[in-house]
């Protein structure tokens, strides 16, 4: 009986930390008013966890800065994420600053043939049409979309695709891709949650009100991490596999082999592998 007891205070806690009692800093940080502006917002990477160097060149970066974890606001307002901690790592071992302006996405040719920025890193996906107009730099991480349930008893006998049909998939309406997918596995828009941000949809989950989420593997990686006490079984959805990568203008070799031959020295000291554990719980 009081193992019983327990077990369903633990879970009680557990839920109680994404429907309501969960801390700030577990939930990213994001302007939303961001990604509607074309008017670029500056913000600077001079805070406790990164000291220019006044010896340096600074580089600027061009990013949307509200793609977590790649590159979020923190509580000060200033950029974090993988990628932001990434590339300062990266200017560390080139010696180069970087300070990050945020700019939409969808300007990151534009911008990058003007000069306004040297580098744009915002989840940019390697894909046939970009790399036509930019050039990339190695892969810095690869993802692919994947479906999440809660471990439990009651969710045993899910473990591939096919048993997610019938089942309720939330996801984000903002995610075109995510939409496609669970529409696909679960059998009918009847079963799919569309909510307003990824963060709602893992929340759905994690509390109860939906079957599985649907999700870009690296984000809910990410949110694994925040929240270790709720306990995930994440299944294949057999997607093609993408590369991320930071980019710069075309025929920008100096640039690039800056990123390329930092990127190399944070994979041989063992720096990339502890950001990868740090923001994604995994090195995989």
């Amino acid at each position: 009986m009081l193992a019983m007891l327990s077990k369903s205070v633990c879970l009680t806690l557990c839920l109680c930390i994404m429907v309501g009692c969960s801390k700030t800093e577990e939930k990213p940080t994001t302007n939303t008013n961001l990604a509607s502006t074309t008017k670029p917002t500056v913000t600077t990477t001079n805070n406790s966890n990164y000291t220019a160097n006044p010896k340096w060149e600074t580089i600027v970066v061009g990013s949307e800065i509200n793609y977590p974890p790649f590159e979020f606001q923190d509580q000060k307002g200033l950029p974090t994420g993988f990628e932001v901690e990434l590339l300062q790592k990266i200017g560390k071992m080139e010696e180069f600053n970087v300070q990050f302006i945020h700019h939409a996405r969808s300007e990151a040719t534009d911008t990058l043939n003007a000069n306004k920025y040297r580098i744009w890193a915002s989840a940019l996906s390697v894909t046939p049409e970009r790399a036509a107009v930019m050039d990339f730099t190695q892969p810095i991480i690869n993802s692919e979309f994947i479906a999440g349930v809660l471990d439990n008893e009651k969710n045993a006998s899910i473990n591939t695709a096919e048993d997610l049909k019938g089942k309720s998939i939330a996801v984000s309406q903002n995610a075109k891709t995510t939409m496609e997918y669970a529409l696909k596995v679960s059998g009918g828009e009847q079963y799919v949650v569309a909510l307003n941000s990824f963060y709602l949809s893992v929340k759905e989950v994690f509390s109860g009100k939906a079957d599985a989420v649907i999700s870009d593997k690296r984000v809910l990686n990410y949110y694994m991490t925040q929240y270790p006490d709720i306990k995930v079984k994440t299944i294949s959805l057999n997607s093609e596999k993408k590369d991320l990568a930071f980019a710069v203008k075309k025929g920008d070799t100096e640039m690039l082999n800056k990123l390329n031959s930092g990127l190399e020295k944070l994979k041989s000291n063992g720096t990339y592998e502890r950001l990868m554990t740090k923001w994604f719980g995994t090195t995989s």
